[in-house]
């Protein structure tokens, strides 16, 4: 599995599950990600926040966190 550093498009998932818009640099268009979170945490990340993203076996992308370093405004690229 490969951890990247995602931009935040859209925190307001129209199904209601916790899910973010996110881009990441080698992404042409943005993709839902769903959440890998500890259970009671429901507090979603902000547009143009940085997240860290990774996809499932089963090929969907999943967002496991916040990355509060990575600074508002810089454009996303792969994990170090």
């Amino acid at each position: 599995m490969h951890l990247a550093r995602a931009i935040v498009v859209l925190p307001n998932d129209p199904e209601k599950r916790m899910r973010l818009l996110v881009r990441t640099a080698n992404m042409e268009e943005p993709k839902w990600a769903y959440p890998c979170l500890p259970p009671g945490v429901r507090t979603l990340p902000r547009p143009n926040e940085s997240v860290w993203v990774m996809h499932s076996t089963s090929g969907e992308l999943v967002w496991v966190g916040v990355d509060p370093a990575f600074s508002e405004g810089q454009e996303a690229d792969a994990a170090p």
